[in-house]
């Protein structure tokens, strides 16, 4: 049997994985519960994302994920109907979709047409945001869902 009594790196160690845990769980459980109360926001949300997923995937060019195609670039707003989002990616008929190219720093694309579905005036909606590059040029991609 040891004489060794605690000493301060075990003392240490202990409080370390005592605080470790801790803040995994104040981090994680709000988090986790948080998505199943949130109803039809968290619905949108996953909606958004999904959208932005594919549109950045369909308009990319092949081996470079961030990089769109200029021309399908131009094909998908040119013909961005909101009938056309729903045919193409699956969207219910109650949900409304805005897809959108903004400068990276937020700035409002001129000169080209930059949007499709429907129209967005400051509504609350689900956002999500990809950085993508078009000819050169960075670009947000922002989807909006409500």
């Amino acid at each position: 049997m040891s004489e060794r009594a605690q000493t301060t790196q075990d003392y240490a160690v202990g409080i370390g994985v005592f605080l470790l845990t801790v803040a995994f769980v104040f981090s994680y459980v709000p988090s986790a519960l948080g998505a199943v109360d949130s109803g039809g926001a968290a619905a949108d949300a996953a909606i958004a994302d999904r959208l932005s997923t594919d549109v950045v995937a369909d308009l990319s060019v092949e081996g470079y994920p961030t990089r769109l195609d200029d021309s399908a670039v131009d094909e998908f707003f040119t013909n961005g109907s909101m009938a056309t989002l729903r045919t193409d990616y699956a969207l219910a008929e109650t949900t409304l979709a805005n897809v959108t190219l903004e400068y990276a720093n937020g700035t409002a694309v001129t000169g080209r047409d930059v949007h499709a579905g429907a129209s967005y005036a400051d509504q609350g909606a689900a956002t999500m945001t990809r950085l993508v590059v078009v000819d050169g040029v960075r670009y947000r991609l922002v989807v909006r869902v409500w």
